[in-house]
């Protein structure tokens, strides 16, 4: 069964997140987001106990914008990301309103993934991401809102 480990090494966090994306960020990142109360950063670990992913997210108020969720590419479609989702989610549950995020147009998996969970697009952002350059969806989801339609 996987588990999350919340307190994870900035430079185990970024060694996963160089896995995850084609725009890693590295160990300083890590180390100044999650200096702060308001962010936090979990590392997914397997049945193996060994990482297998990673969550980012900061909390204000009674909103959350979720920065980063990956999964290993070996460890890709085995349902590991929408565990990971589910959890930010159990989290919401417990006092927030919405939380926001935004996804490259072309990560259509991802996109699925966020509907699946209840996401709507609210919004598209031109240009966003670089290397490549492409739009960005953005996403919400919105607490006691019915879940959109895949």
């Amino acid at each position: 069964m996987p588990s999350l480990q919340t307190d994870a090494d900035p430079a185990l966090l970024a060694a996963v997140d160089a896995q995850c994306f084609a725009e890693p960020w590295d160990a300083a990142a890590y180390a100044r987001l999650c200096a702060g109360p308001a962010v936090q950063a979990w590392l997914l670990r397997g049945d193996d106990d060994a990482p297998a992913g990673l969550l980012c997210f900061q909390r204000v108020a009674d909103e959350a914008e979720l920065y980063r969720i990956g999964v290993l590419p070996a460890l890709r479609g085995r349902g590991l990301g929408r565990w990971l989702l589910e959890r930010l989610l159990d989290e919401a549950q417990r006092g927030l309103r919405q939380v926001v995020l935004e996804v490259r147009a072309g990560n259509v998996a991802a996109q699925a993934l966020y509907r699946a969970a209840g996401f709507a697009a609210v919004g598209r952002r031109a240009g966003y991401y670089t290397a490549p350059r492409e739009d960005a969806v953005r996403y919400a989801w919105t607490a006691g809102a019915d879940a959109a339609a895949p």
